[in-house]
């Protein structure tokens, strides 16, 4: 998610909405790759079909690396292929332990791995001034995404 929030204050949101389309087709080729997806044709139309329509989508506006969204661009595909790594490796471990012994684990394992890149950021922050609305969303999106 790190190269995620970085991408997208580099780039603009619909090229990240657009770039994020590649997910599932990463998500196929790694798992084809480990062993645990077959290709078929039917996915294997599906993916074409998804890669020409996020290519033309992307090329409409004429994809050019002078614009200054290159580096962000490049930050959301790392992001849907790290992801798309995820979900394959989670699929097999939501099977044998319950979701929220997986999603404790990941957040635990992220947040250490995610204190030296935003300790900084999160020590500037004003907490005391931040306003009820602002605290509910954070709950919101803690709680409501984990469950």
């Amino acid at each position: 998610m790190l190269f995620f929030f970085q991408g997208l204050s580099l780039t603009t949101p619909i090229n990240a909405s657009v770039i994020m389309k590649l997910t599932p087709i990463v998500v196929l080729i790694t798992a084809y790759f480990a062993g645990l997806e077959k290709l078929r044709v039917k996915k294997i139309i599906g993916v074409g079909v998804g890669a020409v329509g996020a290519y033309l989508l992307i090329t409409n506006d004429g994809v050019s690396l002078t614009k200054g969204t290159f580096l962000g661009d490049i930050f959301i595909i790392l992001n849907a292929s790290c992801y798309a790594i995820y979900l394959v490796i989670a699929k097999p471990l939501m099977a044998k332990y319950k979701p929220t012994t997986v999603v404790k684990w990941v957040f635990l394992f992220g947040m250490i791995m995610c204190i030296p890149f935003g300790a900084q950021e999160l020590l500037v922050v004003k907490w005391s001034g931040m306003p009820v609305e602002a605290w509910l969303s954070i709950v919101y999106v803690v709680v409501g995404a984990t469950f």
